[in-house]
């Protein structure tokens, strides 16, 4: 399907560069071929920043960080992790990412740098979407997927988002957050907090989830989603199977196409991920059904992710 650069041969270069444990914060750089447009990236990411856990500003994003110890993702439990921070920013004069990581993270910079190239789609050979691509696809924005770092609070993300506007769903997921979110000690100015687990969403009632300003069915799809999460049985992540991933997805009550499909464009950064039922997409493609959608969609594949990339930055960086 894609070819991409050697992900583990390229990231660890880059990645062993500072992981020895340190008092002071650690800087990494990941390279990249270009082109690369990171303040269009910026821009997407600002839209849909989560208050306490993410932050932008006119050149970097920061936010708070959860990662598992042992495994090559993000911990769904307490015990298995450790939470900091990073930065990331464009390098000056190079082709490449600066990733500024917490002391608390050193230990663990390898993978965490790994999973970093993943969602910003670093190992990306630019020039095969538009190789690929009909003449025609509209491709204004960024040439990459933009990926999320934590694919439960993604999840949690796209059910709070169903039918309602991105900032509508972030005012709901900074109820949750302010509530249930760990507090970050030392965090720099615009974090403060590490976005719940798995295991603690899925320990509450309901009616608890309901509070912030969800309907019954979401906060129930909710739930389920965190206890599929939290017991392993569902993995949100880059490289995770794509096809029973989507299967898993569909079969939770209250997930339906187009929750499945953004998930797995963003949080299993899958290329060829359609939400042909995105309200965005439907305008940017003058498409009255989602049917039209994916007919109009029929040629682009297995790049169809990369057109949808595009189609939200042509109608803005809100999407």
């Amino acid at each position: 399907m894609t070819r991409r650069r050697d992900a583990h041969g390229s990231a660890d270069s880059d990645a062993r560069a500072s992981v020895a444990p340190s008092l002071e914060a650690s800087t990494h750089r990941l390279s990249y071929e270009p082109p690369f447009d990171w303040p269009r990236t910026l821009a997407f990411l600002r839209a849909r920043c989560i208050g306490s856990v993410e932050c932008v500003d006119d050149s970097s994003y920061l936010r708070t960080v959860r990662w598992g110890e042992c495994a090559n993702g993000p911990a769904s439990t307490a015990w298995q992790s450790r939470i900091g921070w990073l930065r990331i920013c464009a390098a000056p004069e190079s082709d490449a990412l600066d990733v500024q990581l917490s002391a608390s993270l050193a230990p663990v910079a390898e993978p965490l740098l790994r999973h970093l190239r993943a969602i910003f789609d670093l190992d990306l050979e630019s020039s095969l979407p538009l190789a690929v691509l009909p003449a025609g696809t509209p491709m204004r924005g960024p040439m990459r997927l933009v990926g999320t770092f934590d694919g439960f609070e993604l999840a949690v993300r796209a059910i709070v988002g169903q039918q309602i506007s991105v900032k509508a769903a972030r005012t709901v997921i900074g109820r949750i957050v302010e509530r249930y979110g760990e507090l970050l000690p030392a965090a720099p100015d615009g974090i403060a907090r590490v976005f719940p687990t798995a295991t603690q969403i899925a320990s509450l009632d309901d009616a608890v989830i309901a509070s912030f300003g969800l309907n019954a069915q979401r906060a129930r799809t909710i739930r389920l989603l965190a206890a599929q999460i939290a017991e392993g049985s569902l993995v949100l992540a880059p490289h995770a199977p794509v096809q029973p991933t989507l299967e898993r997805l569909l079969a939770t009550p209250g997930i339906g196409d187009w929750t499945a499909q953004y998930i797995a464009l963003r949080s299993l950064c899958w290329s060829d991920a359609f939400p042909a039922g995105d309200l965005a997409v439907l305008r940017a493609l003058d498409a009255r059904t989602p049917a039209r959608a994916r007919a109009i969609a029929r040629d682009w594949q297995p790049w169809r992710a990369y057109a949808v990339m595009n189609l939200w930055s042509s109608l803005g960086a809100g999407g």
